[in-house]
């Protein structure tokens, strides 16, 4: 064994014999003339250094096998936490959220105002809102992380969050995990927390319908993937769907057409106090409007229809839910630019109640189907439109579905999808799904264009999907609300991202710039007021 530095006596000795040297210790000729004591001293070095090899070998050799044991009960964790990527990136997240105050969602704002009130842009025709949904139990059963965070207000205001962040999972060229946090602003964030009371209330629904019986436009649309929520946010949430998807037992909630049909008769009940007291005292004053005043508002009625636009047709779901006829409808503009539907069935209702029952029932006539993503998804888009006019409009409505008055849409957009991520191979489904995307891509090109020159030309005939849409965007008085509604799955992150350009593009919308009417009631109780 020689020595790795050489000794100061070290000679070229070729010859030299070799049976001096202790017995079993094998040297180089470098040592033949070192004394006995020099050459076991240096065997004790080279027994030293083997031994400190050997030791070093055994606690690498323990160290790998720890790290392999401790690799192998983080896999066998992580196997039924989504993996090690998903607790990695789940980390991430809760690291953000601690470092923004964002650990828990935001509380709920009780009382706080609308998206319509305050200091907002008065020349905006449109808000933009977000609403977050929670993990639902599919989504928890394949252990995907909430990859959605709502930030509190930075000015501790009381009012609705304003901003959302999206938390995309990536890999550098090096293969570690990295995430880019997309920070987005709207005019309200609803957290999970938020129920369909907060939204309605945030949205501003009740000025909108303050506007609609005072004979505006007014428009509401969902709008976001498949199984994020839209449909829950307009019909409510209902037990026994819930029980379908697998969830937990969840006290019924109203949705937003109930909340709306109820607001529209509260509403229309406080425009006819307001011309009773005005009319008592007119009379007390001997005024000419005092007759005026009590017919004008208490001779409201409120009139529903109710259809949806499926592969790009329009279907009548109130006269479906009666007779079953599926005759497909044409949409025309009349004199004014104004689309009409006809041969839509108009009715008219007395009472929030019926209103609520007869869209429950309508409601079971849409197209649905089973898709990877929802045991109930809309396969169409849905329109229900509740119309306050007076006699004259209301008989022109019964009779051929024109006439004037104010008129509230409520659209629960059906969700997009691409086809490369489609499970289905049915082909009516992917039929279904293209005509979808190509309706809402449509709506897409209208926003761009909306948002663009002044000038510019806006395709609303691109689809009827658009065309009904048409009055809610550019109508003088019009008034609408864009409700975006997001899946938290850290799977859903490229859906969310998109769904947030597409809302950036309405609020970024200035087709308009003067100011419009303010929202108010009735012509005839604004003048009681």
């Amino acid at each position: 064994v020689g020595c790795s530095r050489p000794y100061p006596y070290t000679r070229s000795l070729p010859d030299a014999p070799m049976d001096d040297f202790a017995p079993g210790i094998v040297v180089t000729p470098d040592l033949q003339d070192a004394s006995p004591k020099e050459r076991m001293r240096h065997a004790g070095a080279i027994a030293r250094k083997i031994q400190e090899m050997d030791e070093a070998r055994e606690a690498r050799r323990k160290a790998a096998n720890a790290e392999r044991k401790r690799r192998d009960a983080q896999a066998e964790f992580a196997a039924g936490r989504g993996g090690v990527d998903a607790l990695e990136y789940a980390r991430m997240v809760a690291e953000y959220r601690r470092a923004h105050n964002a650990v828990a969602p935001p509380a709920v704002r009780h009382g706080a105002p609308s998206v319509w009130d305050g200091d907002r842009d008065s020349s905006s025709k449109i808000r933009v809102c977000i609403r977050k949904r929670p993990i639902i139990p599919i989504e928890a059963k394949h252990h995907e992380f909430d990859s959605l965070t709502v930030l509190p207000r930075a000015d501790g205001a009381n009012e609705h969050p304003n901003s959302l962040v999206v938390h995309e999972q990536k890999r550098k060229l090096d293969m570690s995990r990295e995430m880019t946090h997309h920070e987005y602003g709207f005019d309200a964030v609803f957290s999970e927390r938020a129920g369909a009371r907060e939204v309605f209330e945030g949205t501003g629904v009740p000025r909108l319908v303050q506007h609609a019986v005072g004979g505006n436009t007014c428009t509401i649309f969902c709008m976001g993937q498949t199984s994020s929520g839209k449909t829950v946010t307009m019909e409510g949430l209902d037990p026994a769907q819930e029980a379908l998807q697998g969830g937990e037992p969840v006290p019924e909630e109203p949705g937003l057409y109930a909340l709306t049909a109820r607001a529209v008769f509260a509403r229309m009940q406080e425009v006819r106090t307001l011309a009773t007291l005005s009319a008592g005292q007119s009379r007390r004053e001997g005024s000419r409007m005092a007759g005026v005043s009590a017919k004008g508002p208490a001779a409201l009625r409120v009139l529903i229809s109710f259809y949806e636009i499926y592969r790009g047709g329009v279907f009548d779901l109130l006269a479906r839910s009666d007779t079953g006829d599926r005759t497909r409808l044409a949409i025309r503009e009349d004199g004014k630019g104004v689309p009409n539907v006809v041969g839509l069935t108009h009715k008219e209702m007395n009472s929030a109640l019926e209103v609520e029952a007869l869209v429950k029932t309508a409601s079971a006539a849409r197209a649905m189907a089973v898709t990877a993503a929802n045991v109930r998804s809309s396969r169409s888009h849905a329109v229900l439109q509740l119309r306050v006019c007076s006699d004259e409009d209301a008989a022109k409505a019964l009779a051929d579905g024109g006439g004037g008055g104010g008129k509230l849409s409520l659209i629960d957009l059906a969700g997009s999808e691409r086809a490369s991520d489609a499970v289905s191979t049915d082909q009516q489904t992917r039929i279904e799904g293209a005509q979808i995307n190509k309706s809402l891509l449509c709506l897409k090109e209208c926003i761009r264009a909306l948002s663009g020159a002044r000038n510019q030309h806006i395709p609303f005939r691109g689809s009827k999907l658009t065309q009904v849409l048409k009055d809610g965007f550019v109508g003088a008085h019009s008034r609408s609300v864009m409700i975006a509604n997001l899946s938290p799955a850290n799977t859903s992150c490229e859906y969310s991202l998109n769904t947030l350009r597409y809302a950036q593009r309405v609020k970024e919308m200035s087709r308009d710039s003067a100011a419009p009417a303010p929202v108010a009631g009735h012509a005839a109780a604004a003048a009681a007021a």
